[in-house]
This record gives C-alpha cells, structure tokens and sequence, in this order.
C-alpha cells in the first residue's frame, strides 16, 4: 500500500503536463498557446498517414486545473502543472486535491505502477464554464510512464484501467480515422461532464500501433478565457465532496 507525501517545497517533477497545439480555428486563450503544424493537421481532420497502423481517439476537453499523481517508491505525490506539490498552491481549492488523494490512496496505489502518473483535470472549481458533475471531480486523460524519457501509455489501456479501478476518463467522442472538427463537435453534443453550457471542445489523440505520437485541441466554446478564480462561491457541484 502506498502512502501520501509529505509537503514538498521544491518541484517534485519537472513537470505534469505539456500544453496541447491547437488546429485552425480553435479558440486561442492563453499566452503559452499555439497552433499546430499545417503539415500534421491532416492527420487528425482528413486522413491516417497509415490507415492500418494508426488511430484517432478524440475525447471532451473539460474546464479543470491540471494536476496529477506521481508513484514512486510507494509514496504518492499529488503536484500541479509544472510539477510543484498542489499543497504548496496558493489556491485553496487546488491544495484540496491532496485532501481528494489522500481520501483514495488505495485507489491510486492500484491504478498505477511505480514510476507512472496519472494526469487529469480537477474540478472542483474552473475557470470559465460551470459543470454540474455526474462523477468525483477528478477526471483523468492520460497515464505516463517515467520523468526523463515519459511515455504516454496505449489508450485503451487507460480507459480500461480507469474502468476497472473505479476512476472517471474524459468521454470518448470519437475512435477510428480522420475525422472532421464540424464531425467531432456534432458528435460531443453537451458532452459527458455536466457541463451547464456547450462543452469547450476536444481532444485528439493520434497512435501508431499503440503508441502515441501526438495530439491536438480544438476549443468551441467561445466563452472560454473568462476568470472565475477569484470569485468565491464559483465552485462546481458535486454531491459527494465533503
């Protein structure tokens, strides 16, 4: 079994996450986004490069912080973005999330191998669009295998450990070939999270026999970029949390 950390002051990883490139037309926000390579564009909206040996997954992008959970030597670290310990946060409802793990260590303790991460987005309180949760405000989008060299795992296998492990994924718009924005956007409708307006858009995910090679966003909902950080009572609802 594993066990929580104590506080770490200084980073506990380099980092959790890396910011996702957006395609043409997709709501631009933040300072650090950017959008991806018109030469690889095509591989996400219009055709595989190897129809036999790739395929799209394309998931609901949802308005959380983002955070994650670091094995290592059977002690869980719950860390922020750029890889500091979310209790160091000066946001309370971000130095919650370690109250959320340390709730369900034995959850994590299962769902991850030594070395690996789980990265998602919490939900407790977002930025700019209100969700009223149908799940626990933790919502995962990818597991990664080591810090020097990260490998993002296969997936399917993601999703199935998630679902054997009790653990809400973000919902699976779209798995196959190429597929158009203007496709994806129908298809995610008001999306799997509870979100009270349009969803804010998706997420692609491009694999080659199983191994990632690269992803995409799209942002639709135009609202997006308002602040609800300092606003007090703008959390989401979750019945559940205590």
């Amino acid at each position: 079994m594993s066990i929580l950390s104590g506080t770490i002051q200084g980073k506990v990883i380099p980092r959790n996450f890396g910011n996702i490139k957006h395609l043409t037309g997709s709501r631009l926000k933040d300072s650090g986004d950017s959008l991806m390579e018109a030469s690889f564009q095509p591989f996400f909206t219009e055709k595989l490069q190897f129809s036999k040996r790739d395929r799209l997954y394309v998931t609901e992008k949802v308005d959380g912080a983002n955070v994650g959970v670091y094995k290592l030597g059977g002690v869980l670290y719950p860390v922020m973005r750029k890889g500091y310990d979310v209790r160091m946060s000066e946001w309370v409802f971000l130095r919650r999330f370690a109250d959320f793990v340390a709730d369900n260590i034995a959850r994590f303790n299962a769902l991850l191998l030594d070395g690996e991460r789980v990265c998602g987005e919490w939900m407790i309180k977002t930025h700019s669009l209100f969700y009223k949760l149908p799940h626990e405000p933790f919502v995962v989008f990818d597991i990664i295998r080591g810090v020097d060299r990260p490998v993002r795992l296969e997936f399917a296998e993601i999703m199935a450990r998630c679902k054997f492990h009790g653990f809400t994924h973000s919902g699976l718009v779209w798995e196959g070939g190429a597929v158009s924005v203007v496709e994806v956007l129908g298809l995610l409708g008001g999306g799997f999270h509870g979100c009270q307006t349009a969803p804010e858009g998706v997420v692609y995910r491009y694999e080659r026999d199983g191994a990632f090679l690269m992803s995409a966003k799209f942002v639709s909902n135009l609202s997006v970029g308002g602040d609800y950080m300092n606003v007090a009572d703008a959390y989401n609802e979750w019945t559940q949390w205590h």
